[in-house]
């Protein structure tokens, strides 16, 4: 007798536009927002990224490499 093993796949569902999705990042700005501490796709990731102040989003490091490379 064979046995057959179903695959179950892990539900990747973004916390703002609540559609599935191959790729979500988990989004921690270490502030109290509505919006933190979630799984988000890249265009709600982005979203909120850009609701952050600027002093928050210069301590991503990609945000202070890029402001170092315009000088």
């Amino acid at each position: 007798m064979k046995r057959t093993i179903q695959i179950k796949k892990i539900a990747m569902i973004c916390s703002s536009c609540m559609k599935d999705q191959d790729k979500i990042v988990w989004f921690d700005s270490g502030q109290n927002y509505f919006y933190d501490q979630a799984f988000y796709c890249k265009p709600c990731w982005r979203k909120y990224f850009l609701m952050q102040p600027l002093e928050k989003r210069k301590e991503w490091k990609f945000i202070s490499n890029n402001n170092r490379r315009k000088k």
